[in-house]
């Protein structure tokens, strides 16, 4: 027998419901080619166009509650009747399930027999999702089940990936001498979900640091092999492979040795690939100043490194950008301001859409730049702020504020008051993100007199904006503590 998950007694229906306005709203957006990003026009009421999908099933189906029978405006020629739920065709329901939460399929299943049949995959990815998350206790026998399970779903492949996701992360539960060949299968099984697959397989090769020593290097040889064996349409996972080399037990002249090895992965690799993997070069640039000629071996990797930046398309570099500027400390004082000027220089040619990841991170380089350069650097940076999107401005105006902890005063006020400015007339949860993202980690570090003119700022920025009560209540208060 097979363990079953049972359905949740919390079920709410007005939130299954609201769920489905949405899906709903936005089936019909996509279909009409309009943008999905806005609420539906009518909430009350369930509306889907003629041209959603062929002439409606002619089956009446009594509705069960007034939840169950929003009114549809799709009424076929043959009838005056309104078009119930149940008169939705099989691929309408599908769409509509695919723009659900997931938490909801369950619920969304269990409407009637019709939807049950017609959700069979997505209601087993659930069900088998619930399992991982959930059972206590897994041993091998189990997992190996539930993994059956997961690959039963043939139709929809990628809807394995959620319950697949939830699951091998209990490799850990699983006796030492069972996770080395369990690893292996899920790893496997995570390669034959199609696009998904890959961000799984990476975060799994991510995690075999957290394995004991003594499978971190038959697991990173296995995570290895399978890199030099993937084809470019499969992707690419060696910016994974290469963040083992943090491993601490790797060091001197083997840790250049492998180094230098991942650089030379770099010209067989598509533009995406290039990014990931310099990205992650960049990270491991500090592991060489355990060498006797560290400094110097830093300067030329670093040099090597920004000149792959400059071969990239502009539509790849702000991650990079972002992480050389993050990582520049790692460079003798003396060479740091000419790197700092070519990344700024690369910044403010980069697309709008790239700015967000470069200037995460480049503000913060202006700390170890000589502290004359320090402001006319973040003047010059002003052009690339203003073109910075708005959906990336939380993470610029981030960017700016962890900043201020190693700069001066006045230079310090400056930048909280540049970077509220930026969450000026914008999702009023972007800047108590902000706040709590400070607080966490940088506010505690500031100079008491650098702390009272950023409180200045973030009360300038509550009177400015038209904040909810709520919003306004939040800020005031943390104001106060």
């Amino acid at each position: 027998m097979h363990n079953r998950v049972s359905l949740p007694m919390d079920y709410d229906s007005n939130s299954t419901i609201n769920s489905v306005q949405t899906a709903l709203y936005a089936t019909e957006s996509r279909q009409a080619g309009r943008p999905t990003t806005a609420a539906p026009p009518h909430p009350p009421g369930l509306t889907v166009p003629a041209s959603a999908g062929g002439q409606p099933s002619s089956t009446t189906g009594a509705a069960a509650g007034s939840a169950s029978r929003p009114t549809m405006h799709w009424a076929t020629n043959r009838t005056s009747r309104p078009t119930t739920y149940h008169d939705l065709p099989p691929e309408i329901i599908q769409q509509l399930a695919a723009h659900l939460p997931f938490n909801d399929i369950g619920n969304l299943a269990t409407v009637d027999r019709r939807t049950y049949r017609g959700l069979q995959e997505r209601r087993l990815s659930w069900l088998c999702c619930r399992r991982a998350h959930y059972a206590r206790e897994m041993d091998l026998a189990s997992m190996q089940q539930l993994l059956a399970e997961i690959e039963r779903i043939h139709a929809e492949p990628m809807l394995r990936a959620e319950p697949l996701d939830a699951l091998w992360p209990r490799l850990s539960d699983l006796p030492e001498e069972q996770q080395l060949g369990a690893f292996q299968r899920f790893f496997e099984a995570a390669g034959r979900v199609p696009r998904q697959g890959l961000p799984i397989q990476k975060d799994m090769i991510r995690s075999i640091l957290n394995f004991s020593d003594r499978l971190q290097r038959p697991l990173y040889e296995f995570a290895y092999a399978d890199a030099e064996r993937r084809s470019r349409e499969q992707g690419s996972t060696w910016a994974a492979v290469a963040s083992l080399l943090r491993c601490g037990s790797i060091g001197g002249a083997r840790y250049e040795n492998e180094y230098q090895a991942f650089l030379g992965r770099l010209p067989a690799l598509d533009a995406a690939g290039q990014a990931d993997l310099l990205v992650e070069l960049t990270k491991l640039l500090p592991g060489l100043r355990r060498d006797a000629h560290a400094q110097t071996k830093t300067i030329e990797y670093y040099r090597i490194l920004q000149q792959w930046v400059q071969r990239l398309p502009a539509s790849h570099r702000g991650a990079v950008i972002g992480m050389l500027a993050n990582m520049i400390w790692a460079l003798p004082a003396e060479h740091r301001a000419v790197h700092y000027a070519d990344l700024r220089h690369l910044t403010l040619s980069l697309p709008d859409h790239q700015l967000g990841e470069a200037l995460h991170y480049l503000p913060s380089a202006l700390a170890v730049l000589p502290t004359e350069q320090q402001a006319h650097e973040l003047s010059l940076l002003e052009p690339a702020i203003q073109r910075a999107l708005p959906e990336h401005r939380i993470w610029v105006a981030l960017g700016l504020l962890e900043s201020t902890t190693k700069l001066n005063e006045a230079l310090s006020s400056q930048l909280w008051q540049r970077g509220l400015r930026l969450l000026d007339g914008g999702d009023e949860t972007d800047v108590l993100l902000v706040l709590e993202e400070m607080d966490d980690r940088f506010i505690p570090f500031l100079p008491a007199q650098q702390w009272e003119n950023a409180k200045n700022e973030i009360l300038a920025f509550v009177e400015r904006n038209p904040l909810s009560e709520d919003a306004r209540a939040e800020l005031l208060e943390y104001l106060e503590e």
